[in-house]
């Protein structure tokens, strides 16, 4: 299986048939080959597994779907002897080993919630397969019944019982102009250079809200009207989004996963639970690699926070978020322990990053501290550190140049201003911490600089 899909990297057409890219996986049939191929991800870990029990693959379907992100991913649909469709997503050029690491991580969280918390038994980290085969291949199960919130809020634009503001010749138009990446911070000058440090905190936030504005601020409430049947099932829906985003949102912090751009967050169309995918950038690196740093620990948007009236991110939540670090906290050394794997048997991407130091260390010396420290982050926050403090160490051994001093006092914050910037660096309450990042969230003068394909006015 591994090498029939490791065939497919090297085609380059658009055609929309399997046998286009592996002649061998459209022919294959469990009737006339003398070969029995199972259904793949049924191996949990959990306990001892019965082969014989697993579903096993009849045949591939015999149309893919080729995605539209940078690496062009697959998906390939596979029929099991159960009579049932099997999708997933076949990656190529990039190490999803890190990936797979995260979602086991979840599903040891989503453990820990079942297990020491009331408030959390209803919640849990949607969670899925990932199936590495090589360093730079892998499969993805497909989660089905879902939209990225980004295809979720302009299928709302479009939909004639909610989009009743535009006429039909202007719907379309609307979409693009407020989806269009150009309209945002594009270079690390634009966002941090002399121009830009030469506007005060008004001027930046005064843009940002201009972009804001040009959105419905109800858009992510109508496109949940859009799928539900009674104002009983919108409310539903609803808490089912603020407590599902509030959870993802606090173990996505813990991990330093970064990126949360509108097409790496799913809606499920099902009950509105939020799933997070992609997570080629965590335990930092998005504000240590990327070209405009991210200094932001999560996605807390204004159209996010409007969804969330009339307590907004004060009510449900800052309580789930409260709840999910509680008993995080409680279950920190077994936690801390799980994560030691990243340690032991770093990634492709964790192995890279050390190389692109500035360390005077020995090589290996380097590939040692990187993790480790990562891991030390990790328990810090787990012990009540401000999130302002971790991101500046980011900052430090990322890639900073000419506007080091920019990126830093963002992040502190304004006393004045800013409740991260009033309190303690570290020690603080579960409470004192959520509202730390609540408010470097929330803030407009870092929304304002973020890069433009993150379309932080959404």
């Amino acid at each position: 299986m591994q090498e029939v899909l490791e065939a497919m990297r090297g085609v380059s057409s658009k055609s929309q048939l399997l046998k286009d890219y592996c002649p061998w996986l459209a022919n294959f049939s469990a009737n006339k080959t003398n070969m029995e191929l199972e259904i793949p991800g049924q191996y949990d870990g959990q306990k001892m597994p019965l082969p014989q029990y697993h579903v096993k693959i009849h045949k591939f379907h015999p149309e893919v779907l080729i995605m539209n992100s940078l690496r062009k991913p697959i998906k390939i649909t596979i029929l099991g002897n159960d009579t049932k469709e099997y999708s997933y997503l076949v990656k190529f050029g990039e190490d999803i080993r890190q990936d797979q690491r995260v979602e086991q991580l979840f599903v040891l969280m989503n453990e820990m919630f079942q297990k020491n918390s009331d408030y959390l038994r209803q919640v849990s980290l949607a969670t899925f397969e990932v199936i590495p085969l090589t360093s730079s291949l892998g499969i993805i199960k497909w989660v089905d019944n879902t939209l990225k919130i980004q295809d979720f809020m302009k299928q709302a634009i479009r939909d004639k019982r909610v989009a009743k503001a535009f006429p039909d010749s202007l719907v379309e138009k609307y979409s693009k102009f407020i989806f269009s990446a150009a309209r945002g911070i594009k270079t690390e000058r634009d966002a941090y250079g002399k121009s830009a440090q030469n506007h005060d905190r008004n001027k930046i936030i005064g843009h940002y809200l201009s972009l804001v504005n040009d959105v419905q601020s109800d858009l992510l409430r109508k496109a949940f009207w859009n799928i539900s049947i009674s104002t009983e099932s919108f409310i539903a829906l609803r808490h089912n989004f603020m407590r599902s985003y509030a959870t993802m949102c606090a173990a996505h912090w813990l991990l330093g996963i970064g990126d949360r751009h509108l097409g790496n967050t799913l809606i499920s169309l099902e009950d509105g639970r939020v799933i997070g995918i992609d997570f080629g950038h965590a335990f930092g690196t998005a504000t240590q690699s990327l070209g405009v740093p991210e200094l932001i620990p999560f996605r807390l948007t204004p159209q996010i926070v409007s969804f969330m009236e009339p307590s907004k991110e004060k009510g449900h939540f800052r309580e789930s978020m409260i709840h999910t670090l509680e008993c995080l906290r409680e279950s920190k050394r077994l936690l801390l322990a799980t994560m030691s794997v990243f340690i032991k048997e770093p990634s492709l991407d964790w192995l890279e990053k050390p190389k692109t130091e500035t360390l005077k260390e020995e090589n290996q010396a380097q590939l040692d501290w990187y993790p480790t420290q990562k891991i030390d982050q990790s328990r810090r926050k787990l012990e009540g550190v401000n999130s302002t403090v971790i991101m500046i160490e980011d900052l430090e051994t990322g890639v900073v140049g000419e506007y080091r001093d920019a990126y830093y006092d963002l992040v502190k914050g304004v006393r004045e201003f800013d409740y991260r910037a009033q309190i303690a660096k570290e020690g603080l309450s579960v409470e004192e911490q959520v509202d730390c990042l609540i408010d470097h969230a929330g803030d407009y003068n870092l929304l304002g600089r973020t890069y433009c394909g993150w379309l932080s006015w959404i």
